[in-house]
């Protein structure tokens, strides 16, 4: 526990240090995923936190740390919070109590405890974890900002936990890739979807692409899929990527492949790896179905309008109005 002597509202990391025997437990710390956590205690006196430790054959470990939490002032009111979207992709926004909101922090460093590092003009960030290396179960990121200005120095810290679901799958014989990718694709001048991805190779051998599986979704909800598949060959850019590797990769669906009037797009990338089957899969948007409902929100359609002027994109997602919103009016 640092530190060991806090006062009412510091922050105070909790730490987890499992035995060998239970190494990949899923382990949480008030209730928090993760092998550490950042909390605050708005009182004064002895804190109880439980700390909860569970195997992959659901055998479960039960402790309490007591936190002695003094009646003295905190050192710093910065907070980190910390809005997590689709994959591995964050949003991170540092916050001050009204009473000690300061104009004067200009510059923003932010370290996402992955080896990654950025710096902003304003309080808030985005990070991409999806090609994150994994080597257990879970794992646990330190978010550390430090904001600086006129107001002095002020640092704060958020924990981001993450189910590694690729590296559970290929345990259990079901292997798949985490790939990052933009949902909408492109339409290519002779009509095929085209899409840019990165991929990471987190298996201990090489994997080989064979084909590419789609179910294209009409604009029209009551008509049926169309199923399809094309060799990976011509259809990717690259055929293979080595272990370990992350690799930008190509994709190249063809219209034939999607039909008339597609919308929506499932992708399943199939390959080998050595003897076993890998895939992974994408969700792509190719359009805007022909009839929607309006939308009559105010607040809304001011919350779009915003994202719209901000991004310079007709292409608004729930995670472009969150971005939106935590920033200041253009």
């Amino acid at each position: 526990m640092e530190p060991d002597a806090p006062c009412m509202d510091d922050e105070v990391l909790v730490r987890v240090r499992l035995t060998p025997l239970g190494r990949e437990s899923k382990v949480f710390i008030g209730g928090k995923p993760g092998d550490r956590a950042f909390m605050r205690f708005s009182k004064a006196g002895l804190r109880s936190v439980p700390i909860v430790a569970r195997d992959w054959h659901d055998e479960i470990e039960h402790r309490r740390v007591a936190i002695d939490v003094g009646n003295c002032a905190a050192r710093d009111a910065a907070r980190v919070e910390v809005r997590r979207f689709a994959n591995g992709r964050v949003l991170a926004r540092a916050t001050w109590p009204a009473a000690t909101a300061h104009p004067g922090y200009t510059h923003f460093d932010w370290d996402f405890g992955d080896g990654q590092r950025a710096a902003t003009a304003t309080a808030w960030v985005e990070h991409d974890y999806t090609l994150r290396h994994q080597s257990a179960p879970t794992t646990t990121f330190v978010l550390t900002m430090e904001a600086h200005g006129a107001s002095g120095h002020s640092v704060a810290h958020a924990t981001v936990t993450f189910v590694n679901a690729d590296l559970i799958a290929a345990r259990a014989g079901v292997s798949t890739l985490p790939v990052r990718y933009d949902r909408f694709a492109r339409r290519d001048a002779g009509g095929a979807a085209v899409a840019d991805l990165e991929l990471r190779n987190i298996l201990p051998v090489d994997v080989r692409w064979e084909a590419i599986e789609t179910t294209a979704f009409p604009c029209d909800g009551d008509a049926a899929p169309r199923h399809a598949s094309v060799a990976a060959l011509g259809a990717l850019s690259r055929e293979s990527i080595s272990t370990g590797a992350i690799e930008a990769v190509h994709l190249t669906v063809p219209a034939e492949q999607l039909g008339p009037d597609a919308c929506r797009l499932q992708v399943w990338l199939r390959g080998r790896a050595g003897g076993a089957t890998v895939s992974a899969p994408l969700a792509l948007e190719l359009g805007v179905p022909k009839t929607a409902i309006p939308v009559r929100d105010p607040r809304l359609l001011a919350q779009v309008a915003k994202a719209m002027r901000l991004f310079g994109s007709n292409h608004v997602t729930p995670e472009d109005l969150a971005r939106a919103e935590a920033m200041a009016d253009p």
